[in-house]
């Protein structure tokens, strides 16, 4: 007799989704490592956003199969939705180098407005990732 185990594996932590779970919760780490996580965030957000999707749905808006392979009511009205998920991942999967630019400069406008304000900034978002000056 063979026993099935009903509990299911744990996933590793790289393909858990925090929107699959909810906010995701941040380690207690430094500053800086928040900061960056938010820089990062946003720019795959900006990227998926203006790039990524207006592409998607262009390709889906241009399908123009025959009736049993058209398009269902449910995919039309759900299609953005769609698209929005997919946009997301892909950013996400694909490493844009685009993203790492943005979520770079995104750090260092932050560094410039602690420093302004007064207040010091982390010294792990002072350095450039490449090293050299841009």
């Amino acid at each position: 007799m063979t026993v099935h185990s009903t509990t299911t594996p744990a996933l590793p932590a790289s393909l858990i989704r925090p929107t699959d779970v909810g906010r995701p919760e941040l380690s207690p780490a430094s500053d800086a490592t928040d900061f960056e996580t938010q820089a990062r965030r946003a720019a795959e957000k900006l990227v998926a956003q203006t790039l990524v999707m207006p592409v998607l749905r262009q390709i889906r808006e241009s399908n123009e199969a025959a009736e049993p392979f058209a398009p269902s009511e449910g995919e039309k009205q759900f299609g953005a939705l769609f698209d929005q998920r997919i946009a997301d991942d892909l950013v996400r999967a694909a490493g844009f180098p685009l993203v790492d630019r943005l979520a770079r400069d995104l750090l260092r406008d932050q560094v410039m407005e602690a420093s302004a304000g007064g207040t010091p900034a982390p010294t792990a978002l002072i350095g450039s990732p490449s090293g050299g000056a841009e």
